[in-house]
């Protein structure tokens, strides 16, 4: 694209990507060639929770109000050990959007809860 006369922003625009990533693919065939296009990303380290262990801490998580250390214990008894820290149980339960604020509920977990059970609303209201 860069032999037809387009400039790295248009080329950046054209594929979706940043114009820093243009400039390493031309810096990539200038000093290796077709090989330099071809390695590519490795596509990073692999989630530390299998998708199953992240339906059961949501599964958990959503049933009661409990402690990250308790959600933990759940998804132990149900996959056996965890393998990861607390930390990334937390991180991975905020990407899903639950939060959490120790053991009680926040504001914005209690208007998803009003919108999302209709009993609810009679105890909000």
């Amino acid at each position: 694209m860069l032999g037809r006369g387009l400039k790295p922003r248009q080329i950046a625009t054209k594929t979706g990507c940043s114009v820093r990533v243009v400039y390493n693919w031309v810096h990539s065939w200038h000093y290796l060639g077709i090989a330099g296009l071809l390695g590519g990303h490795a596509g990073g380290r692999y989630p530390a929770m299998t998708p199953e262990m992240i339906a059961t801490a949501v599964e958990a998580a959503c049933a009661e109000s409990l402690t990250l250390a308790r959600i933990a214990q759940k998804v132990e008894e149900k996959h056996g050990p965890l393998p990861c820290t607390l930390e990334t149980l937390s991180i991975t339960l905020k990407k899903q959007g639950l939060t959490y604020k120790r053991a009680r509920l926040s504001l914005k977990n209690l208007w998803s809860l009003y919108e999302r059970i209709p009993f609810a609303r009679q105890k909000l209201l």
